[in-house]
């Protein structure tokens, strides 16, 4: 059915000098999301019940590259750099056009 059809993305950073890349899926971009909207990675964790250390690892500067996540001053709150907004909006726009096209193949069969 096409409301089963979705497609699932994960955007990799390529570090050219090391040839490695290191991919950020959908967990990530919830998480991002819950800092967002809560102002606070401690409380996106617990949003998703995920422990904050756990949850610190995932946002901490990825490693082989050169994007930082989170910006927390003094640990008082948390917010998404620029380049972490960027990351989110790039992945939820590929997301949501795959899953249209994959609903539209579906239609053609």
């Amino acid at each position: 059915q096409r409301s089963d059809v979705m497609a699932r993305v994960r955007l990799f950073f390529e570090d050219k000098e090391s040839d490695q890349a290191v991919g950020i899926g959908l967990g990530v971009v919830k998480l991002c999301q819950g800092v967002d909207r809560l102002g606070s990675l401690n409380r996106a964790a617990q949003d998703m019940g995920m422990a904050y250390s756990k949850a610190w690892r995932i946002v901490k500067k990825p490693k082989n590259t050169r994007v930082e996540i989170i910006y927390s001053p003094r640990g008082k709150w948390s917010s998404l750099t620029k380049e972490a907004k960027a990351l989110v909006k790039i992945f939820c726009q590929v997301e949501e056009e795959l899953s249209q096209k994959a609903a539209e193949a579906l239609d053609r069969v």
